[in-house]
């Protein structure tokens, strides 16, 4: 943690005349031969939780989105949901980019016409947990995966996802 001062008169107005010797944090102490009863140390809390900032987006509702264009296999809405350079794991698979993840859904699209349930959701800031499953056609014949997605989302964009299948060999 730092602190930018404007100017030496902010700094002398926080810590004293004799801002050299003032301990601005508790580990200062180990520096300095005398410790100046007028200066102080004060605890300011420079994080805001997502839930308090107005800017911050629902991180969950990014999420609902991609699986909501994912299921229309509207593949230029799905691909908004990525951030430019985001990072896709499923198994031993990693695609990096939306050029990659286009392949992947598409290609997805048109062999399996598959389409995602989401079951449970956890919310926690940037990171969104869900239970899903999965309804696709594999050799003619309809079946249902069930599955665990973890996503990162930044600046309204999923920037990294992983995804578990169960019963996969994968590791």
């Amino acid at each position: 943690m730092f602190t930018l001062w404007d100017s030496l008169d902010a700094v002398k107005a926080f810590a004293g005349q004799d801002y050299e010797t003032a301990v601005f944090y508790p580990e200062d102490d180990r520096y300095l031969v005398e410790r100046d009863p007028l200066s102080a140390h004060y605890l300011v809390d420079t994080h805001i939780s997502p839930p308090d900032r107005d800017e911050v987006s629902d991180s969950g509702q990014i999420v609902r989105d991609h699986v909501s264009a994912f299921n229309a296999h509207d593949l230029d809405h799905l691909l908004l949901c990525f951030s430019a350079d985001a990072t896709w794991i499923t198994g031993s698979d990693r695609f990096r980019g939306t050029a990659a993840l286009a392949q992947l859904f598409a290609s997805a699209f048109a062999e399996l016409s598959p389409k995602l349930t989401i079951l449970n959701m956890v919310i926690d800031g940037d990171q969104v947990a869900c239970e899903l499953s999965e309804q696709l056609v594999v050799d003619g014949k309809t079946r249902v995966d069930h599955i665990a997605g973890f996503y990162r989302v930044q600046s309204d964009r999923i920037t990294t996802a992983k995804i578990y299948r169960e019963g996969s060999a994968d590791p």
